[in-house]
């Protein structure tokens, strides 16, 4: 569940960074083409592709570094609370076993009485 949880806060991450950084590059498409290329990084590709020339390579690169904008955030935060984890492991896990050492001759003196 961990897993899951932490895959869908990324995603949500990187999306939203994606989705704000684009908006600026799309609005000077038609309606249509802009909503499809803010959808996703390969949606932007393929209407990229469709465009051709100038402005197709323009909204390559605004995709293109939208998307590595917001994966870099979502690493950072990734990364982050890898560490504070990792902190919150080391001050509530004891620094060694506590076993009680064993008595070697304790229980044969016990036993000889």
């Amino acid at each position: 569940m961990g897993a899951a949880l932490g895959i869908g806060v990324l995603g949500a991450i990187v999306n939203g960074v994606y989705a704000s950084k684009v908006t600026d590059s799309v609005s000077r498409l038609a309606p249509g083409a802009a909503a499809v290329a803010k959808q996703s990084v390969g949606a932007a590709l393929q209407v990229a592709n469709t465009i051709g020339g100038p402005a197709g390579e323009a909204l390559r690169r605004a995709a293109a570094g939208a998307f590595s904008d917001g994966f870099t955030l979502a690493l950072i935060v990734s990364a982050v609370l890898s560490a504070a984890g990792a902190v919150a492991v080391l001050r509530r896990l004891p620094a060694r076993d506590r076993l009680v050492p064993p008595d070697p001759l304790g229980s044969a003196e016990r036993r000889a009485r």
